[in-house]
């Protein structure tokens, strides 16, 4: 994933590749409740540790039983 996405267009990417709904994302690999991505996609501001997180994954590989978060060091 191209690294120099805006952290609303990073995550927005990273909600589609994934395969999940919104609701799945926002509990399963960002630890928050569906409302707060859903603002998050609306516009309002990512939090920057959020957003330093995002600049950080590579992908995102959902299976059965798991989902698999692959970040840079």
């Amino acid at each position: 994933m191209p690294t120099d996405l805006t952290p609303l267009a990073r995550l927005s990417a990273l909600v589609t590749e994934s395969g999940l709904s919104q609701q799945a994302f926002a509990r399963l690999v960002l630890g928050r409740d569906a409302r707060s991505l859903r603002r998050y996609l609306g516009g309002e501001p990512i939090p920057e540790t959020l957003a330093a997180w995002l600049r950080r994954v590579e992908k995102i590989e959902v299976q059965t039983s798991r989902v698999r978060i692959s970040v840079r060091p």
